[in-house]
């Protein structure tokens, strides 16, 4: 006796289903199929990384510059603060020159590189290439203009029930045009306007809650972090948000993707011939 494949028995399983309830069995699992073809905690933990590497270097770069209030409570945001933002900030950025700024913004736009990989692997779209370079800095602005957004933005939940309600719907309208803009930037008209939308406002929503969240449970995580191993501590414990932020990135990305695209292994339900019209 030949012994069944897992795909006859999932077939199987969706047979017994009630009518219509197999189609949403069918969509949860395609969805983590193509979670795992996409390596979701690989690709977070690179995006963590380069956007560590990359957005925080350019937001301690416009400290440098005047009227930084804004990028400092940025960056505290990340638990990185104290003092980063200096007092005399036309010495440090001639102490900083131009050649180190730019250098900067190049090693930047590792970040939207490592974005443009993740659409072309998820969406199958072209990748920007070396003649689109201007492309990962439109990136690199975006997302720390976000984040600054973000800083101003806060959600604090010591206010007033109604300024918590804005700030929340704030918070969901800053990330859903940054993640519409992002794969709009690189893609270029690669992509539907219906789906940069639904990639905006999912990733809206996943980003909205974890900032939630964060506010809720996780600054304990940083201030324990730092109590028990310093400013190292506070950097793992950054790079474990940004790790987490990007994951939500990456399966919005993935959701949208499964939801605006068949599933190709499907055949295509063929329409029975009516055998009495033809006679």
């Amino acid at each position: 006796m030949v012994a069944t494949t897992l795909s006859e028995r999932l077939n199987g399983f969706l047979d017994r289903l009630p009518l219509g309830a197999g189609k949403y069995v069918a969509f949860g699992m395609r969805f983590v199929r193509e979670l795992a073809t996409a390596g979701i905690s690989d690709r977070a933990m690179t995006l963590a990384a380069q956007a560590f590497t990359s957005i925080l270097p350019v937001l301690l770069l416009l400290t440098t510059l005047p009227r930084s209030g804004a990028i400092d409570r940025t960056i505290s945001m990340f638990g990185l603060g104290g003092g980063l933002g200096p007092d005399e900030s036309t010495g440090t950025y001639a102490s900083l020159g131009v050649v180190g700024a730019l250098m900067t913004l190049i090693s930047a736009t590792s970040l939207a590189r490592a974005l443009d990989r993740m659409y072309v692997g998820v969406w199958e779209v072209r990748g920007v290439g070396i003649r689109g370079w201007w492309r990962w800095l439109v990136v690199i602005a975006v997302l720390a203009a976000a984040s600054v957004a973000q800083a101003v933005v806060l959600v604090d939940f010591t206010d007033s029930n109604g300024r918590i309600v804005l700030s929340v719907a704030e918070t969901f309208v800053i990330w859903t045009l940054t993640w519409a803009a992002v794969p709009r930037i690189l893609s270029g008209q690669q992509m539907d306007r219906v789906d940069l939308c639904l990639l905006g406002a999912v990733s809206g929503v996943g980003i909205t809650a974890f900032v939630i969240a964060t506010e809720i449970g996780y600054a304990t995580v940083f201030h324990s972090a730092l109590a028990s191993f310093g400013a190292i501590g506070v950097v793992f414990a950054s790079i474990g948000w940004l790790f987490i932020f990007m994951a939500v990135v990456v399966v919005a990305t993935v959701l949208v993707k499964v939801i605006r695209t068949p599933d190709q292994r499907q055949p295509a339900v063929e329409h029975p011939v009516d055998t009495q019209a033809s006679g």
